[in-house]
């Protein structure tokens, strides 16, 4: 029979990996965002050199 030392131990490993679990979780989420700002930025980025590039056309 288990004494409540190793239930309680147990009872501990169990929030630990549930704590790694949705840490896992965020750090794919997180990585996740982090790409798509950057191709929001890139593509903000060539939007507006292609309109720089129109309204130049424009103007001349």
């Amino acid at each position: 029979m288990m004494d409540t030392k190793q239930i309680e131990y147990f009872e501990f490993l169990n929030e630990v990996i549930a704590i790694s679990e949705n840490m896992d979780s965020i750090q794919k989420n997180i990585n996740q965002i982090i790409l798509e700002n950057y191709d929001l930025k890139l593509f903000k980025y060539k939007l507006e050199k292609k309109i720089a590039k129109l309204n130049k056309a424009l103007l001349n």
